[in-house]
Order: C-alpha cells, then structure tokens, then sequence
C-alpha cells in the first residue's frame, strides 16, 4: 500500500484523525486487521433450520474487472457504476429504491472521488429515468453522463466505516456488509469519521 502511494502520511502524530474517507484533506487510508464472516445460505433453508437470525438479503449482484489500474479506478468511477449497475438491474429495482450505501470511502484522493462521481450520475440518472425497466436499458456511459446534469434531488444517505476501522484490505468487503447488516438491524447509520 505503501508502495502504491495509498497510505496517509500527514497524521503521525494523530492516527486516530488519520483515516478521513471524502473529506477535502484526506490523504490516503489507514491499513487495519480484522475479519468477518457471513453465512450465505438460501431462506428456504434458513428457515428450515430455524435460523434464530435473519439479517438480509442478496438480491442482485453485479462485479467488473476494468484493468484500467491495479489500484486506482476511472477518475469518472465508469468500472464502478457498471458494477453498479449490474447489481442494480439484476435485483430489478431502481435506483432510487435503494435507501443507504455503504461505501468503499478508503479515503484516497482518485478512489473517493471516482466513487463520489459514480454514485453522483447514478442517483442524478435515477432522478430523471423513472422506471427499473427504463434505466436497466441504459449502458453505463450514457449514466455517467448524468453527473454534468445538476445534483441528484433524491438520494440514499451514504456512508463509509475506514475512518472508525481503517481498510482491512481483503476482509473490508466482509466487515463492511457486517457494518450494513448491523446498520439494517439497529436502524442506526454510522457517520462517516473525520468527514469534516
């Protein structure tokens, strides 16, 4: 991380200021340790064992491999979206069902504001495209578009959890759908730490 230029390097002396997903002086992420881990299983089999616990549901997927940098993603967040957007379309909702994201916020200059700038057009398109069926015609190109169109009027609150953890690198993708689970299940939304 160290090599790739990731890592903060401005707060020594105050670590626990470190780590400052989309704040204006955020400088790069914090490295952390920890791990999760989630049962996926189907609700018919959930039930069937009497699970004591049901803390959500997938329903959609979506993942993309734009090769355009080993760590930095496209400065307009276009991999992003399509990953997005796939997950979007194959739950058959719109983009403006969704009520909260969890982000990946690893408080780097380029990862947070491709992700700023993608979830920008996704919920400024959603704004104007009023159908699930509507937008899951639209390719990601035409979405990203949306960003030059004026801020979204309705969107999902967003938040991130490196500031409070720091990024745990391949474990972030599990603690963090722990962290949205949780959110879901308490009906509290953390703020995004040393987001000033």
């Amino acid at each position: 991380m160290d090599a790739f230029g990731a890592l903060c390097t401005t707060h020594n002396k105050s670590p626990e200021d470190a780590c400052m997903p989309f704040d204006v002086n955020r400088s790069g992420t914090v490295v952390s340790d920890g791990g999760a881990m989630i049962l996926l299983e189907s609700e018919e089999f959930a039930l069937k064992r009497k699970a004591k616990q049901i803390y959500g549901e997938v329903i959609g997927y979506g993942q993309t491999n734009d090769a355009h940098h080993i760590l930095r993603p496209y400065d307009n967040g276009l991999g992003i979206l399509a990953a997005i957007m796939a997950a979007v379309n194959d739950a058959g909702i719109h983009p403006l069902d969704i009520d909260a994201v969890n982000c990946h916020a690893r408080s780097t200059v380029s990862g947070d504001n491709s992700e700023a700038y993608c979830l920008h057009s996704l919920f400024a398109c959603g704004n104007k495209v009023k159908s699930a069926e509507d937008f899951s015609k639209l390719a990601p190109e035409e979405v990203i578009n949306y960003y030059d169109k004026g801020l979204p009027e309705n969107q999902p609150v967003l938040y991130g959890q490196k500031g409070h953890i720091g990024h745990a690198v391949a474990a972030a993708a599990a603690i963090e759908t722990v962290f949205s689970f949780l959110s879901i299940k308490h009906q509290h939304i953390p703020e995004i730490k040393n987001l000033k």
